[in-house]
């Protein structure tokens, strides 16, 4: 789980996130062909490649190691060299070419994996357990992949076929958390290792070549990915503009929105990065978790994410994302922007303009209390300074008095440690198990609110311990008093934006976590009217 600040200008940033600590700042909603677009001209509309190859924009300077690589640039192509231990896609649904078979006990604490021996390295040599319980280990120590893993307690492989994995807490969801790349044992130090992808790198890391050993090779849309390397933000959107490279990851909500033209198609990857609305609860009004739970009620959903931001977002009032199939609509619905609730929901809590002078007061004891809520937002995201104001400006409209406060980033951190505000908009990159205990229980990394009630623990713990038969109970119920309680409020889950020229690419299927997700069932057409093979 992650709370972060988008601070590095990169096409690819969304897909290269690293695990580090922030608070400002796509599996795919959308279906291959459903491609956004302004209306242009048909000279324009006809560009293809500039320059009749493929090409993608890359860091010649760091590794190619997926385990050592810090680019953001690299690691967007990543997984068309190096499978994952298990994939996602859209839906969160899973699938691995590397593990046969899988199982865990009856606590769902220790887990036995199966490796498929069949799939080989590009060098030749077979894929082990050892093999891939190195490079979990390998995930697990580093900060990529470190936070969703800090549940692991061991990794041991027992022979060629089969590793063992060791947890502290019951999770039966752990395989949604092994979309980690595969190495060989020991090949952490290479510049580039051996994968077990359909595409490898050429000798000076300038061409991804196709690899003729992959069984889908004859499947694949290209033969060579040629890399090319542009540092700054102006030569990329050039090399981009002018068709020099052909396809870059855009986030269109953060600080790394390159503005491109409208020159494009744009395909659209949900992500599991949530906005959402935090609270001190040593606040004298949010203290109260039914004045909490009111919140939910002011925020214009559709109107921040379809307005503010130009629909890179998804609405969602419950904790997990809409594309899970464990978000109850039904039930989430309940909880939407409705100002006659939100008005109801502060009366019902006993707040009420007790001195006729519009702003509500509530009491404490026989004591009137103003209501002054200290509202902090990064000032460093446009789009999240323009969703707190929105958000601000629904609360006065209740006669809720709000000072919103838009920091720089190092002082948005310094009160959120200091506690010195009242609620305050963030974004944190959840896990795909949506597991938000570093939010809300009392040793969570990310628990700046000081939220001590334990029942967090348990209807966490009882979510990530279910069966497959009992998952869905278990998460309504974890919901239920989610909502109830409201330690945060979910405003939506934000997409990340893959840009490619018009007509040079089709069938693809992006993911939050692969952007070249079924790579096979792309076409490439690198000249007008003709397809590369």
């Amino acid at each position: 789980m992650l709370l972060y600040i988008k601070k590095a200008v990169s096409l690819a940033l969304a897909a290269a996130m690293t695990l580090s600590l922030a608070a400002c700042s796509g599996g795919s909603g959308e279906e291959d062909e459903v491609v956004q677009g302004e209306t242009i001209g048909e000279e324009i509309a006809d560009i293809a490649a500039a320059d009749d190859i493929f090409s993608l924009n890359s860091d010649q300077s760091g590794t190619f190691n997926p385990y050592t690589d810090t680019s953001v640039y690299n690691h967007m192509f990543m997984t068309l060299v190096y499978d994952n231990i298990f994939d996602l896609d859209a839906e969160f649904n899973l699938s691995s070419r590397i593990i046969r078979d899988y199982s865990c006990s009856e606590d769902a604490t220790s887990w036995s994996f199966y490796v498929d021996n069949t799939v080989t390295f590009q060098d030749g040599t077979p894929v082990t357990a050892y093999d891939v319980a190195y490079s979990l280990l390998r995930a697990a120590r580093g900060t990529e992949y470190g936070a969703r893993l800090k549940n692991l307690v061991g990794v041991s492989a027992l022979d060629d076929e089969l590793f063992m994995v060791s947890l502290y807490e019951p999770n039966r969801m752990f395989p949604m958390l092994l979309n980690v790349p595969v190495i060989k044992d020991g090949a952490s130090g290479d510049t580039a290792p051996a994968g077990t992808g359909p595409y490898r790198f050429s000798d000076d890391h300038t061409r991804l070549e196709l690899w003729e050993g992959h069984p889908q090779a004859a499947d694949m849309p290209i033969d060579v990915i040629y890399l090319k390397e542009y540092d700054s933000p102006e030569d990329i959107i050039s090399a981009f503009e002018d068709s020099l490279i052909d396809l870059v990851q855009n986030d269109p909500t953060g600080m790394s929105d390159l503005g491109y033209g409208s020159a494009n198609e744009k395909r659209y990857c949900t992500t599991t990065n949530m906005h959402y609305i935090g609270f001190n609860q040593n606040s004298a009004f949010f203290c109260y978790p039914h004045f909490r739970a009111a919140v939910t009620y002011m925020i214009d959903r559709e109107h921040i994410v379809t307005e503010l931001m130009g629909g890179a977002g998804v609405e969602a009032t419950l904790p997990i994302s809409p594309l899970s199939p464990l978000y109850n609509e039904t039930f989430a619905s309940y909880f939407g922007y409705d100002m006659t609730n939100a008005a109801l929901a502060l009366q019902n809590a006993g707040a009420s303009d007790q001195d006729d002078d519009g702003l509500l007061e509530f009491l404490m004891g026989a004591v009137k209390v103003d209501i002054d809520i200290n509202f902090i937002v990064c000032g460093d995201s446009a789009v999240k300074v323009q969703a707190a104001r929105d958000i601000a400006d629904k609360m006065r409209e209740l006669g809720l008095e709000v000072t919103l406060r838009e920091l720089n980033w190092n002082d948005y951190q310094t009160a959120l440690q200091e506690g010195d505000y009242d609620m305050y908009y963030a974004e944190v990159k959840l896990s795909a198990d949506f597991n938000i205990s570093e939010l809300v229980t009392e040793d969570g990394s990310l628990n700046y609110g000081e939220i001590l009630d334990p029942g967090y623990d348990t209807y966490i713990g009882d979510y990530l311990a279910a069966t497959d038969t009992d998952r869905q109970m278990y998460c309504e119920l974890m919901c239920q008093y989610f909502t109830q309680t409201a330690p945060i409020v979910p405003i939506c889950f934000e997409k990340t934006e893959m840009l490619t020229h018009r007509g040079v690419v089709s069938g693809a299927s992006p993911t939050q976590y692969d952007l070249f997700h079924d790579f096979a069932s792309w076409t490439i057409e690198i000249e007008r009217g003709d397809a590369a093979q």
